[in-house]
């Protein structure tokens, strides 16, 4: 991962309401949720709502799927796995004692 999407990711996910969608669509694994299963959870208003959408959609967190007039939404669980590997990366690179193994 580069340094520019992970700042991009970390920025969509640096907000409460953008980080409380999130990790309920990543409970929500596989199956998702529509837009209208997502409102009644997070309990935002529909504008609002899409825009905080759009906004983890953009930093590639969330994966849109049609459904014919509704949206299902879905983490992006290869995005969260590559921010957390670019995140822990440099883990002990200088303490290798410190986490354990060794590099």
């Amino acid at each position: 991962m580069e340094m520019t999407t992970a700042i991009h990711s970390l920025s969509a996910l640096g907000q409460e309401h953008r980080l409380n969608i999130y990790r309920f669509l990543v409970r929500r694994g596989s199956k998702g949720a529509t837009v209208g299963e997502i409102r009644r959870t997070v309990g935002l208003p529909g504008a609002t709502l899409s825009h905080h959408l759009t906004q983890l959609r953009d930093a590639a967190l969330l994966i849109a799927t049609r459904e014919g007039r509704s949206i299902r939404y879905h983490a992006d669980d290869s995005a969260i796995r590559a921010l957390n590997a670019f995140l822990a990366r440099e883990c002990c690179a200088e303490d290798p004692d410190r986490c354990g193994t060794t590099h």
